[in-house]
């Protein structure tokens, strides 16, 4: 009787699992001709049937097709996975919105000028440079420290929100409302000009001279400074 290829590789699948259909298959110590039928090294494991299924229903065509099958579904999702990290990578690397800078000439604005030096936390150094503390009528202002001849803090109130960057850093925060406390700089302008009180996180202290000194306790950020008139 003539057989089919097909029906030799049936024969040979038998022979190789001893009639039984397991769901997935053990790497083989012996690299006999056999073997290397039933389990390739570039071959990932993959049941060419499930547990129950008679015997005469393993096809060994069925597993290469499934593995074949199983390796474009990996590609696809890890296609996938990849564009999606780097969505998710240009997304978090966009410039943050900035305002328009204030232009302190027009009319409205007050501006003074003076000296300070900031410590930001516990044990980092002090940085010493020049303050520029602009205010208008509309409850606005702008506080800029500079060490020449590079900005270290610029930071905006408006009636509507809040901003502060740190150029050194690349770093921008903003949002809408009352500005949140552990900024000093957004608070600076209406504790030295309107002699609002400072955050109830900042200790403050003034002294002969103009000169003042804000200290957060749990930070250990400082600020001490003067502006003149």
């Amino acid at each position: 009787m003539f057989n089919s290829p097909v029906s030799k590789e049936r024969e040979a699948w038998n022979e190789l699992t001893d009639g039984r259909c397991p769901s997935r298959l053990e790497r083989p110590s012996d690299t006999s001709p056999k073997h290397i039928f039933a389990h390739s090294a570039d071959e990932p494991d993959v049941a060419a049937c499930s547990p129950g299924v008679s015997r005469g229903d393993c096809n060994p065509q069925k597993l290469f097709r499934c593995q074949g099958e199983d390796r474009i579904l990996w590609r696809l999702f890890n296609s996938m996975a990849m564009l999606l990290a780097g969505l998710v990578v240009l997304s978090g690397c966009r410039t943050a919105p900035t305002w328009v800078p204030i232009d302190t000439a027009q009319p409205g604005w007050n501006v003074q000028q003076g000296q300070a030096v900031w410590r930001p936390s516990a044990g980092t150094p002090e940085i010493a440079g020049e303050l520029i503390v602009a205010t208008h009528d509309d409850q606005s202002s702008s506080v800029q420290f500079i060490k020449t001849p590079f900005p270290i803090v610029i930071a905006q109130t408006r009636t509507n929100g809040w901003e502060i960057t740190f150029p050194t850093q690349a770093r921008t925060f903003a949002g809408r409302g009352a500005a949140p406390e552990r900024f000093l700089w957004l608070h600076l302008s209406g504790c030295l000009i309107w002699k609002k009180p400072p955050p109830k996180s900042w200790r403050t202290s003034f002294n002969e001279g103009n000169r003042w000194i804000f200290e957060n306790q749990s930070t250990g950020e400082r600020l001490e400074g003067y502006l003149g008139p």
